[in-house]
C-alpha cells in the first residue's frame, strides 16, 4: 500500500503508474524538467525521469528523510532527515552539500523565491537561514518544536509554525516581529 504514484493529466486521465519499493511519504515535479522527486520511508530519494520511466536512487542520509523542498526554477532541490542533516543536490541528481542543521529531527525545508536562500527547521525548536553555498546567515530560536515553515513571497520575512500551536514571524535579519496564538494543536502547514 503507498508504494504506487499514478500521474494524472489535467483533465483527470490516468496517463502512467509508477511502482516503487518503499512506501511513498511524498513526490513533486521538478519545475521546468520531466522529472519527479520522491522520498519513501527510507533514507534515499528517487529521481524519475518521466520520460523513460528510469529511476535514479540518491544517497547520502544516514537516517531516514523527513523534508524536502525544490527551487522555483527546479534546478536545485534539498532533503532533510530525522538526524538534523540537510543535502542539497542539483537536478541531475548530484549531491553538492551536506551540513548537520539541526540537533533533531528536520522537520521543514524551503527556497527563497529567489533560490538563492534555504531555511530548515528542527525539532530542536531551532530555524536556520542558509546561502545556497551553505553558510548559515540567521538562527532563529522558539520556544517549541518547529513543524512548519514558509518563506514570503518577496523574501523578506518567514513564518515558523510551532508544535504548541503558535506561529512566529520572524525577518531575515532576525527580529521577532509577531507571535500568532490560537491554534490548539501543532501547526501542520502554513
Amino acid at each position: 500500500q503507498g508504494k504506487v504514484i499514478s500521474l494524472w493529466d489535467r483533465s483527470g486521465d490516468l496517463i502512467d503508474s509508477l511502482s516503487l519499493e518503499n512506501r511513498v511519504i511524498e513526490a513533486r515535479v521538478l519545475p521546468q524538467s520531466k522529472k519527479l522527486l520522491v522520498y519513501d520511508d527510507s533514507k534515499d530519494l528517487t529521481l524519475v525521469n518521466l520520460e523513460d520511466k528510469s529511476a535514479q536512487s540518491l544517497s547520502g542520509h544516514e537516517f531516514p528523510i523527513s523534508a524536502i523542498a525544490i527551487t522555483e526554477d527546479g534546478k536545485f532541490f534539498l532533503s532533510g532527515d530525522l538526524g538534523g542533516t540537510t543535502i542539497l543536490w542539483n537536478n541531475d541528481g548530484t549531491l553538492l552539500q551536506q551540513l548537520d542543521a539541526h540537533a533533531e529531527a528536520i522537520s521543514s525545508l524551503c527556497f527563497t523565491r529567489a533560490g538563492q536562500q534555504w531555511v530548515s527547521g528542527g525539532m530542536d525548536g531551532k530555524v536556520h537561514l542558509f546561502s545556497r553555498e551553505g553558510e548559515k546567515l540567521a538562527t532563529y530560536s522558539h520556544p517549541a518544536k518547529v513543524t512548519a515553515l514558509t518563506v514570503i513571497p518577496n523574501d523578506t520575512f518567514l513564518l515558523a509554525g510551532l508544535r504548541n500551536g503558535e506561529i512566529w514571524e520572524w525577518s531575515f535579519a532576525g527580529q521577532h516581529l509577531s507571535s500568532y496564538i490560537g491554534h490548539r494543536k501543532r501547526v501542520n502547514a502554513i
